[in-house]
């Protein structure tokens, strides 16, 4: 595929070992004389009889290439403004002997050209424009060509935004670096060593050109110390089961208890409507399955005749109780937050060096919902059909966006495995060679050095190539990004078990409502605080008391209606591979 005339490539971030065996590296044999040049393209014409001073094409990981050159320009007006933009080739080029070859070491453009009129030389500044060729990408090429993962709640929407940005977000997740290949590639490389693709032995490199520089111990990060935090609402539906049953009744049948009362001059009763409007009143906006089997109504007329003695009976009204049993339902959400602790580390590094501790912490809401909006206030005859009984006998419904988190701390916890990897590969070992000898070295591979009482073998991490033509050099600086740190066991990232989080307690109770009756002699004292029926025997003058059904709802303990804060911990182990490193 072709954006902006650059091809949209990649290599293969990780794969299983294969049963060949790698070749061994091919190494450099120094050579007596070198004779090379270099050939500029510019704006698709060959330039190179205008090149004054020399050359120098530097490319780095995770950054744009860059080249600069100066031309002396051919008598005549010139316009310098239309330098800016030109395509730009720099070719290196070695005489074998029997003819050139070439190596594409540079392709872009020129985006600072910088004229000198009085000896008409133009320098210009030349780049790859990396960062523009990943701008121009869709989000969806983006995904393709950098793969890794990426998360809503650590990140912002990438619509409208920079693509180099949400490239980099997506990049930090794997251990791989960003670059366009000289010719037009864009491609992710790993950055892990991998067989080397030429040795430089004894006597090869230029002498006293080997630099090395370790990482400093405070940016050599061995730890990371994550605290994730999930909230979501739980919707929670509490059943409270009542009963209530006139004290007549108490340890009779309901025909015995209904003759007692009869015979005993009879009492007011609570009637169905009352029962539910009382229960509604405390808090309970549904009525869990109530049906006939539920309540003992008040005999139809006639019934007193089956007593023994018998009564005239007549009963006009149909819902009068003398027994009900009902379950009250109530709603309310409450809101969890899931709280993983998370430790990831580097074992040996650790042990090696004590504890380089990065902290970092992020946190992930589950988006509302109507449903939740609705979920108090709404009338409901039992429980719906996604709800769960938890332990306190409730039935919930968790507004829990699995995938939604499971992607957030997939993602953070990839970023900070990464994080170790990078810092571990801080160290740089850099060593200067004849261009015309590493010509075909790439940042895609692997060197192996022995020379110089060093033997080392890491992935490349920069080329600097400066071409002299006043003092007849071509020189390359080679850069090795050098990983130590100490091996061990790598934890696959499976993220940690959901932490419980029903609070302690136990499913309520039935609550058995009580009576008080107005007495025979009027002395009974009416308590306006207790629960359940008041009323007067329909004997009794004094009808002091209201006839009321009162029921009031148990209190929520805090832990099972304000937020709730379950805990999880977990570590991760990362092996840091050694690359090869003596020094001898």
């Amino acid at each position: 595929m072709l954006i902006n005339g650059s091809v949209i490539g990649g290599v293969v971030l990780g794969g299983g070992a294969g049963l060949v065996q790698p070749p061994a590296p091919e190494p450099v044999v120094p050579r007596q004389s070198i004779v090379w040049d270099v050939r500029l393209v510019l704006g698709g014409e060959d330039h190179s009889h205008l090149l004054s001073g020399g050359a120098r094409v530097e490319t780095e990981r995770d950054s744009a290439s860059l080249a600069e050159f100066t031309l002396l320009l051919d008598p005549g007006p010139v316009n310098p403004f239309t330098f800016i933009g030109r395509t730009v080739q720099v070719y290196y080029r070695d005489w074998t002997g029997t003819g050139w070859v070439e190596e594409l070491m540079f392709d872009g453009r020129v985006i600072r050209p910088i004229f000198e009129p009085v000896m008409r030389t133009v320098r210009c500044d030349c780049s790859d424009r990396l960062q523009d060729l990943i701008e121009a990408l869709t989000v969806a090429q983006v995904n393709a060509l950098v793969r890794g993962l990426w998360s809503a709640d650590l990140f912002e929407d990438p619509a409208g935004r920079s693509r180099w940005d949400y490239a980099q977000e997506r990049k930090s997740t794997v251990n791989a670096t960003l670059q366009k290949r000289p010719g037009g590639a864009l491609e992710m490389l790993p950055l892990e060593a991998t067989a080397p693709f030429m040795l430089l032995g004894d006597g090869v490199t230029m002498d006293q050109s080997l630099v090395w520089t370790p990482v400093e111990l405070s940016e050599r990060v061995n730890v990371v110390e994550l605290v994730g935090e999930y909230r979501f609402d739980r919707l929670r539906e509490r059943h409270q089961d009542f009963f209530w049953e006139h004290p007549l009744l108490f340890g009779v049948g309901d025909l015995e208890g209904f003759c007692m009362w009869g015979n005993q001059g009879s009492t007011e009763l609570p009637d169905i409507q009352q029962v539910l409007d009382e229960t509604n009143g405390a808090g309970y906006t549904g009525i869990i399955n109530p049906s006939d089997e539920d309540w003992y109504r008040l005999p139809p007329s006639g019934t007193g005749g089956l007593c023994d003695p018998p009564f005239l009976w007549k009963n006009p009204y149909p819902d009068l109780l003398l027994r009900g049993a009902w379950t009250g339902g109530m709603r309310w959400i409450q809101p969890i937050t899931e709280r993983y602790t998370i430790r990831i580390e580097a074992p040996t590094s650790m042990a090696a060096a004590g504890e380089v501790i990065q902290r970092d912490q992020f946190s992930a809401d589950s988006e509302g919902s109507d449903r939740g909006e609705a979920w108090e206030s709404a009338a409901f005859t039992a429980a719906d059909p996604d709800a769960v009984e938890d332990a306190l006998g409730d039935w919930v419904v968790d507004v829990r966006d699995v995938d939604r988190w499971t992607s957030a701390l997939q993602c953070a916890l990839s970023i900070h495995r990464t994080t170790l990897q990078m810092a571990h590969r801080e160290n740089r070992l850099a060593v200067q060679m004849p261009t015309s000898d590493v010509m075909a070295l790439e940042l895609r591979h692997t060197l192996r050095v022995e020379d110089q009482r060093v033997r080392c073998q890491a992935p490349v991490w920069s080329l600097l190539h400066e071409f002299d033509f006043d003092a007849q050099t071509a020189l390359t600086t080679i850069t090795l990004a050098v990983s130590q740190g100490g091996g061990g066991v790598t934890d696959p990232l499976v993220l940690p078990p959901i932490p419980p989080s029903t609070p302690s307690g136990s499913a309520p109770g039935t609550i058995v409502l009580p009576t008080q009756l107005q007495n025979v002699d009027g002395t009974e004292v009416y308590d306006e605080t207790l629960d359940g029926f008041a009323g007067n025997w329909n004997n009794v003058d004094d009808n002091s008391f209201p006839r009321r059904m009162q029921i009031t709802s148990p209190e929520i303990p805090a832990d099972q209606r304000d937020e709730f804060v379950a805990e999880a911990t977990a570590t991760y182990r990362v092996a840091i591979p050694d690359d090869l490193l003596e020094f001898i």
